[in-house]
């Protein structure tokens, strides 16, 4: 386990979240242990019973642990530089250990719910380990810190060695307390309950679900006729419910029989009919009890700390929407806890490692998190014309730096370039001998031999669409707008008036990131135009097509679409 300097018990911060390490020095754990509240308890207690809280708790925590968290040294300008090496690095893979998407996930839940936990560092078996606890497992007892695995029985004494921090979000009024998203929201989540237990005691309940049918003493009850149509009485109530129930039962068991269909009768005399009572015992409550129990899930849905969106669902939301509302997400709810996270991990973990730079800190990199669009293309282009760097162009077309070519591929490259391209006999022949190509001798004074000029797309052979079948192409090209148009309408509703979707493209400007979005499943019926030995390419020409339309605003024009459906064939 890295060493750690020996210091006092930090004093409270007044920042946006606090930490205290207790690490070697015996004295450090003379600071007084903090007890779980009732409120974290509570709010365990609903992360248990309610799955729309656990779906949020779960669905933060999911996002937070797909951040990737690296040393970076804080350069005077206040920008940061990543470092790939170093004891800054060596510290923060002890920490995260093989899963730093497993701490990172954990410690969401954390923040989440309780808004407090433990990063304890300790030997288990041989090995030196850092996990996540709540404040539940980790215990101040007769002048000793435990740990607590579950039960008083499993728990464990820490040790000297062992290194503890404790991270909170502070309440903005009593820095000391720990705040979380869902502290505000625990009565909503109470109501959610109670609602939830009042239905299901509705559906259990023969007596609220069936109530009481009250019959008069004076009534006489008979048997449902028998095949020959003879009828026999009934001595007493119970009879008459023994046989009621076969009746209805029976049906039930066998669809099929005849009495599905033939009414039960009873026989009483016209007086008494009337004093027959069914007796009710729900209210209305248990007629507005679903209701009002999704109207206590929207509560919850608009208190918590995101958007609610995530709890309530994005079913009535297209594609465009649901992107818009994970971008929201991790601006304003994903990235703030990994300020806070890596903040106090810094201070109370890397600036404790004996040797460590003042300059370096633990950051993150949101980049998997976020939904970005195919720049390949442009990237590619940028690349030819030496606008763009060769890392940006591995990382646009989904390549790492792993990938990038050695001395010996960039060699090799090079000598192939030279063969054949503008070269004399004898460099041609050096780069065939170079290559480990034999045979080829160069006659001294020889020509140069011409650089072979790249050939014209309009010069290759292509393979065209029948004529007959561009005015169905034109009417899938005019459906892909319309739905771009719808989708652009249920996110600009105020500003669409009464413009038709298929023209709504040439009023409002989208931006280039929105492009793919709105074009999304716009070609699902193509298949049915096209051979499925064409239908890659044509669905390509398309595409390309609809998205210059978007960019341009142009009217649809057939001759210009029949331009982008053109494969190059060799």
């Amino acid at each position: 386990m890295a060493r750690m300097k020996e210091k006092e018990p930090p004093l409270q911060r007044t920042i946006v979240a606090a930490a205290g390490a207790l690490t070697v020095p015996k004295k450090s754990r003379k600071r007084r242990s903090v007890k779980a509240q009732a409120w974290q308890n509570r709010a365990w207690g609903f992360y248990d019973r309610i799955g729309e809280l656990r779906y949020a708790v779960n669905w933060f925590s999911n996002a937070l642990s797909r951040a990737d968290l690296y040393i970076a040294r804080r350069l005077p300008d206040g920008t940061l530089e990543r470092v790939s090496d170093g004891p800054g690095n060596a510290a923060l893979q002890e920490l995260l250990g093989e899963s730093q998407t497993k701490m990172l996930k954990l410690m969401g839940q954390h923040y989440f719910l309780a808004g407090e936990w433990y990063v304890i560092g300790r030997e288990v078996d041989g090995v030196d380990t850092w996990d996540v606890f709540s404040t539940e497992e980790v215990k101040m007892v007769n002048g000793k810190w435990t740990l607590s695995m579950g039960d008083s029985v499993n728990s464990e004494e820490l040790t000297d060695e062992d290194a503890i921090i404790r991270l909170w979000v502070p309440h903005p009024k009593r820095h000391g307390e720990p705040d979380s998203p869902v502290r505000a929201v625990l009565d909503d989540l109470e109501e959610i309950q109670l609602y939830t237990a009042h239905i299901r005691a509705q559906i259990l309940s023969r007596l609220a679900g069936a109530g009481i049918l009250v019959l008069p003493s004076e009534m006489t009850f008979s048997n449902p006729p028998t095949a020959a149509g003879e009828i026999h009485q009934v001595e007493s109530v119970d009879d008459f419910m023994a046989v009621l129930a076969r009746t209805m039962s029976t049906p039930i068991e066998h669809p099929e029989d005849p009495s599905a269909i033939v009414p039960i009768i009873i026989q009483a005399p016209g007086e008494v009919i009337g004093n027959i009572t069914h007796l009710k015992f729900w209210s209305e409550l248990d007629t507005e009890a679903a209701g009002m129990r999704e109207k206590a899930i929207a509560r919850f849905a608009l208190g918590v700390d995101l958007p609610p969106e995530v709890i309530t669902g994005t079913a009535g939301a297209n594609h465009w929407g649901a992107w818009a509302i994970e971008e929201s997400t991790i601006k304003a709810h994903i990235e703030p806890a990994l300020d806070i996270i890596c903040a106090e991990l810094t201070i109370d973990y890397l600036r404790s490692v004996d040797g460590m730079p003042e300059d370096l800190v633990i950051a993150y990199d949101t980049t998997d998190l976020k939904l970005r669009p195919n720049r390949s293309k442009e990237a590619l282009e940028l690349y030819d014309r030496g606008e763009l760097g060769s890392a940006a162009l591995l990382r646009e077309t989904g390549f790492t730096k792993d990938d990038a070519p050695t001395e010996e591929d960039l060699k090799r490259f090079i000598l192939m370039t030279m063969a054949k391209g503008s070269a004399t006999p004898e460099m041609v022949a050096s780069a065939a001998r170079m290559l480990g190509i034999e045979g080829i001798e160069a006659e001294p004074g020889g020509p140069m031999r011409e650089e072979r000029p790249a050939p014209s797309l309009l010069e290759h052979p292509t393979r065209d669409l029948p004529p007959e079948v561009s005015g169905a192409l034109e009417a899938v090209t005019f459906r892909a707008m319309e739905r771009a148009g719808n989708k652009m309408k249920n996110n600009l509703p105020k500003t669409s008036g009464g413009v038709a979707a298929v023209d709504l493209y040439r009023h409002v400007k989208v931006s280039q990131d929105q492009i793919p979005l709105l074009l999304d499943d716009a070609f699902s019926t193509l298949d049915r135009l096209v051979n499925p030995s064409d239908l890659e390419w044509v669905e390509t020409g398309l595409r390309t097509y609809c998205q210059r339309l978007l960019r341009t605003q142009e009217a649809v024009d057939r001759k210009e679409m029949m331009k982008c459906l053109t494969k190059i064939t060799s």
